[in-house]
C-alpha cells in the first residue's frame, strides 16, 4: 500500500505551544512531498522525522532527526546506489511573525534540509571496482605542491 503525503501531517499548531507545551513529532512521510522528478535521483521508502517542536521567545524551534533513502547512480559505472541521508541533529528557528494564522507547515523546511544534504558524488563501495577501466581517461594530477620548493629562508628579510 503506497503512502501519500497528507498535508495535515506537516502542520504544527503554534498557538498550542505558546504556553510551554512541546509537540513531539514522529512521522513517516511519503517521499513524493520532496517533488523530485529526476532520472538520476529518486527516493525510496518513507522519510522518517522524529523530534520536538516548541516555542522559545518569539521563535518556533524545530529539533528533529531526519532520515531518508536516496537512490543515485554511481559516478563511475552508473549502477544504482542507495545512499542514506541522515540529519541526526537538525535545528531550525522560525520567527513567529513568519507563521501566518498560527499554523506552520514544515513541508518546505524538511524538503530543503533533505535536498541540501544529498551526496553530490556517490561511488560503489566507496571506490568503484570499475574505476581502473576509466583510469587512462582521467587527468593525471601531480601530488607536488608549488610550495614544496620553498624553505623558511625564503621568507627572511
Amino acid at each position: 500500500m503506497a503512502m501519500s503525503a497528507n498535508k495535515d501531517q506537516f502542520k504544527i499548531y503554534v498557538d498550542q505551544l505558546k504556553s510551554g507545551h512541546v509537540e513531539h513529532v514522529k512521522e513517516e512521510f511519503d517521499p513524493s512531498f520532496l517533488e523530485v522528478n529526476e532520472p538520476d535521483l529518486q527516493f525510496k521508502g518513507p522519510v522518517h522525522v522524529e523530534g520536538d517542536a516548541y516555542v522559545a521567545g518569539h521563535e518556533l524551534i524545530l529539533h528533529f532527526v531526519i532520515k531518508a533513502l536516496s537512490v543515485v547512480p554511481c559516478k563511475v559505472c552508473n549502477k544504482s546506489l542507495e545512499i542514506e541521508i541522515s540529519l541526526p541533529n537538525f535545528y531550525e528557528a522560525i520567527p513567529l511573525s513568519d507563521v501566518p494564522h498560527g499554523i506552520f507547515s514544515m513541508q518546505e523546511t524538511l524538503r530543503e534540509a533533505i535536498l541540501l544534504n544529498i551526496t553530490a558524488f556517490a561511488e560503489c563501495e566507496g571506490n568503484c571496482p570499475r574505476r581502473q577501466e576509466i583510469a587512462p581517461f582521467l587527468k593525471k594530477t601531480s601530488s607536488a605542491s608549488p610550495f614544496d620548493q620553498l624553505s623558511a629562508d625564503d621568507f627572511k628579510s
